[in-house]
């Protein structure tokens, strides 16, 4: 009888980390896929790799395994009941389903978001002007109407 419960657990053991092999490995495949695709694409609208653009991969692998990682234990603590990993698993699946997004975006939809992130950078960066011009448009717009509202006073005496 325990030769028969060492080779349950055994068998058991082998199959969920047979499991979490495979889920941790397909991710860090997604992830380097990304890494690929988005140097290609940096390459294709001529914009410049750096150091900040590799370390966003390293970022995004921590954002990933670390709940990977608590899942996993949560996993270990449910084996009793659950013989498949199915918390990283699904984990696993919205990480992946992450990456087939980020490689899938068309590289033109990042560029306009850079270009409007650059666009909003200058508009921050020369607010004071921009309050100005808005000033003096809304004093003409004023100046306008007073003139628009005395002549309508004008012409309402003149019909009287």
């Amino acid at each position: 009888m325990d030769i028969i419960i060492e080779k349950f657990d055994f068998t058991h053991i082998q199959t969920m980390a047979l499991w979490l092999c495979i889920t941790y490995g397909i991710v860090f495949l997604a992830m380097f896929v990304d890494l690929v695709a988005g140097v290609r694409k940096a390459i294709q609208n001529g914009v410049a790799r750096t150091s900040t653009g590799y370390k966003k991969t390293c970022a995004k692998a921590n954002k990933y395994y670390s709940p990977m990682v608590r899942l996993t234990f949560i996993d270990l603590l449910a084996s009793a009941f659950i013989v498949t990993p199915i918390f990283t698993m699904l984990w696993g699946a919205w990480c992946l389903w992450c990456e087939y997004v980020s490689v899938t975006e068309k590289a033109l939809t990042k560029k306009e978001l850079r270009d409007a992130e650059n666009t909003m950078q200058v508009i921050i960066k020369n607010k004071g002007d921009i309050a100005q011009i808005l000033f003096e448009t809304i004093k003409q717009m004023n100046a306008d109407d007073i003139e628009k509202l005395k002549g309508l006073q004008k012409s309402e005496t003149d019909q009287e």
